[in-house]
């Protein structure tokens, strides 16, 4: 009995590392795990570069009163023969119900903007006499 005892231990002792079965097993999960989470990443990535730009094109409107005053010059979004007087990313469309005016004192007279992406529209509304946009409407 003794003799048994004493080869299990020799035999423990020389069983160093792991065998091929449980590396490959080990392998096996974390691919079938990358597999699985991969793929959300990159909606999730996606996800948060439009909500980035989203919020860039919030703030550029946001700051349009200050860029008025400082310009000392009218602003206006929607106008059909003027440009944006900020620059839209890839893929995004601007959209008013009538053009929207800056004046060269900073104020705004208010107006109602969409904003749409790919995947989603925006409404954003502008309040006199600072319009800071809001999408809580």
């Amino acid at each position: 009995m003794r003799s048994c005892v004493t080869y299990e231990l020799n035999r423990r002792q020389h069983q160093q590392g792991f065998t091929l079965i449980e590396l490959l097993v080990v392998l096996l999960i974390i691919g079938l795990i990358s597999g699985l989470v991969i793929p959300r990443l990159s909606s999730v990535f996606s996800s948060t570069r439009l909500t980035y730009e989203r919020d860039d094109i919030l703030e550029s409107i946001a700051s349009l009163g200050t860029q008025a005053l400082n310009t000392r010059q009218r602003l206006v979004i929607g106008a059909a023969d003027a440009a944006l007087p900020f620059e839209l990313p890839a893929d995004w469309r601007l959209q008013v119900e009538r053009p929207i005016i800056y004046q060269p004192n900073g104020t705004c007279l208010g107006g109602k903007l969409f904003l749409s992406n790919t995947k989603q529209t925006y409404q954003v509304v502008l309040n006199p006499p600072f319009c800071k946009p809001d999408m809580s409407s």
